[in-house]
């Protein structure tokens, strides 16, 4: 038996110990992370684990529902103001704390728990990541800047009543109070902590459907109480072990995890969520002495895009309409849509254009990176040898494992490549600014966007200004977009999931 199996089922025997919950039967799912949480104060979640810990050890005025819409959570119900300034939030009586001593008595959730969570995120001494995404709060710079905190636009009425003030109107605001910095933190129990909020069980007062019940070196175990027959009550959050074999399918099939993203055609047997999330581009390197020239980016550009989109490596790819993944939203909540692949001109002109301007009669010692990936590879010597047949010009090509990859492409130690690009999080210009930082080139949109005072319409026209940018410079040409699943074993139901983070949300999930 594995050292890893076996870790996870003297863990199983232990938690067949547990007290307190409501169902007889443990109903576990087991999520593989990265690394371990450095703190599991909401206010500063960043990594996978932190995060989905958070999404469960903490409830936020709204949720994102199972078709990602924003939904009533502690609030039951909100009102916005005619200018779209004022978010109004009536919360609901049945909220309390869980408290990790026993001996303290239930402490009720306030209005001022969710004001002072907000506050915390704009503070300078937190240094939380959420300072952009929820930015468009009135006076958040200001706060931000070391001004006092009642600068903030946000304020507590009564017990009962949250009111958000903004900047300026933002559609998706809702979306984003659904992130964990907008989770209640209680001030009193902040101060008690003095600096050690969120580091171990005896610093944590949540509000979830979960608790914290072991937070150990190879994982973060969760525990729900009272929770209904069939229902998920016990999440596993273990570390990824390097020395498992075990992957895949196969791992999903053993038990050693519930839950997988997958690429490729979903597989019959199992419970898939699908979506669209990596967007591969052929990407140039401005900063290589022969690519820094636009006219040879774009003639090259436009022989190598159009031969590499009229093939397809395989079911799950259609030809890219843009740089963003059709599941990546803009920031007003719409999808992407976008051109393909900008006409620049006559691709032979162009080239030769810039062969002038470099005063050169051909490109050398040009070498192209490619994933470990027969079908891609095959449809790049195609495109190579067109490329040959159009501008007299052919590139190298060199095969990487997509981690190496990956690692070339972050380092800029390349000169063309050809990569899956996806995400890591739900923020659009992010991911812009993460192609643009790649090719080395510049799009004066993205430092517009830096703005906190931007409507979602600003914000949404810059985005897609800053796309046709990138792409009027030759920067990245997509050429495809891929689908992928996230698979569990069949019986699993009402699982939240979002390849954005990822986000898993076990809170309506049931096992039959």
């Amino acid at each position: 038996m594995r050292r890893f199996v076996s870790l996870l089922l003297s863990c199983a025997l232990l938690a067949l110990c547990f007290v307190g919950c409501g169902s007889s039967e443990l109903v576990t799912f087991t999520w593989q992370v990265d690394s371990m949480p450095k703190s599991l104060d909401p206010q500063l979640a960043g990594s996978v684990c932190e995060r989905t810990a958070a999404e469960h050890l903490f409830r936020g005025l709204v949720m994102l529902d199972a078709e990602g819409q924003p939904a009533p959570d502690c609030a039951e119900s909100w009102t916005v103001s005619a200018d779209g300034l004022t978010y109004t939030f009536d919360l609901r009586d049945d909220l309390y704390f869980y408290s990790y001593e026993e001996e303290t008595n239930t402490i009720p959730v306030t209005a001022d728990d969710f004001v002072f969570g907000l506050v915390r995120v704009f503070l300078p001494e937190t240094g939380s990541p959420y300072t952009q995404q929820l930015g468009g709060i009135a006076g958040s710079a200001a706060v931000m800047a070391g001004g006092d905190e009642s600068q903030l636009g946000v304020s507590a009425p009564d017990d009962k009543t949250v009111v958000i003030r903004l900047s300026a109107p933002d559609d998706t605001f809702l979306y984003k109070l659904c992130c964990p910095g907008a989770m209640p933190c209680n001030r009193e129990f902040f101060a008690s902590t003095r600096g050690s909020y969120g580091l171990a069980e005896e610093y944590l007062l949540t509000n979830g459907d979960f608790q914290l019940y072991n937070w150990a070196a190879e994982g973060v175990f969760l525990r729900r109480k009272d929770a209904p027959a069939g229902a998920a009550n016990n999440l596993r959050l273990v570390l990824t072990d390097p020395n498992e074999t075990v992957e895949g399918l196969a791992a999903l099939d053993e038990g050693i995890v519930s839950g997988i993203e997958y690429r490729g055609e979903a597989p019959e047997g199992y419970a898939a969520q699908t979506f669209t999330d990596t967007v591969w581009v052929l990407l140039f390197n401005s900063g290589d002495s022969s690519l820094a020239n636009l006219s040879v980016r774009q003639g090259l550009a436009q022989v190598l895009g159009k031969s590499l989109s009229a093939g397809l490596p395989g079911s799950t790819y259609t030809a890219a309409e843009g740089l963003l993944p059709p599941a990546l939203p803009l920031p007003d909540g719409s999808p992407a849509q976008g051109n393909r692949l900008t006409a620049y001109g006559d691709a032979q002109t162009l080239y030769q254009q810039g062969l002038a301007q470099l005063g050169v009669q051909k490109l050398s010692g040009i070498t192209v990176l490619l994933p470990q990936d027969e079908g891609v590879g095959s449809l790049f010597e195609s495109a190579n040898q067109q490329l040959q047949r159009e501008l007299g010009a052919f590139f190298s090509l060199q095969k990487l494992e997509e981690e190496e990859l990956s690692s070339r492409i972050a380092a800029g130690d390349f000169q063309l490549a050809l990569v899956p690009l996806s995400p890591s999080d739900s923020d659009a210009a992010a991911f812009l600014s993460q192609i643009a930082d790649y090719s080395g080139v510049t799009a004066a949109a993205l430092d517009q966007l830096t703005s906190t005072t931007l409507s979602a319409d600003q914000r949404t026209r810059l985005v897609l200004e800053a796309e046709n940018q990138l792409l009027n410079q030759a920067a990245a040409v997509p050429v495809w977009f891929e689908q992928r699943s996230f698979l569990t074993l069949a019986g699993w139901s009402g699982i939240i999931y979002s390849p954005f983070g990822p986000r898993l949300s076990l809170r309506s999930a049931y096992y039959n």
